[in-house]
């Protein structure tokens, strides 16, 4: 698979986000390209810590105890992770993160300085991933 399919796939977690009214962000792990996990983010409808990334870390590490340190672990997100999903990203010991956009309000490369032992890259399918952020924030205004 290719990261623009597997960012595909976090982009159709993002969708399911919007029709649930919730903000469009969603995740799809990958495993040597064998998807491991997948969600969307619930954080309007629940509590704070159910950020797209961290309902997929906690699906993870119920599924797959002996995963927990692969170095082969990706991660594909529509939207920059915040400060404490990069920190459960980094705990996890992924080694690849892909995100569409940058989050200005408050993802994490605001706070901090990016470290050598994660590849991380921005702009897989960008302007679908604004597009379904400005539907959603434009039904709310």
């Amino acid at each position: 698979m290719t990261d623009l399919e597997k960012m595909n796939v976090a982009l159709s977690e993002a969708k399911k986000s919007l029709k649930k009214k919730q903000i469009p962000v969603g995740v799809a792990i990958f495993y040597k390209d064998k998807l491991l996990v997948k969600s969307h983010n619930k954080k309007i409808k629940r509590k704070i810590f159910n950020h797209a990334e961290m309902i997929a870390l906690s699906k993870l590490k119920k599924k797959y105890t002996n995963l927990k340190y692969v170095n082969d672990l990706e991660l594909y997100v529509t939207m920059e992770p915040c400060l404490m999903c990069y920190g459960a990203i980094k705990d996890f010991r992924i080694k690849k993160l892909f995100f569409s956009i940058y989050n200005n309000n408050v993802g994490f490369s605001k706070y901090v300085e990016i470290e050598k032992d994660i590849f991380i890259k921005s702009g897989l399918l960008s302007e679908d991933s604004k597009e379904l952020l400005s539907s959603f924030f434009k039904e709310k205004r």
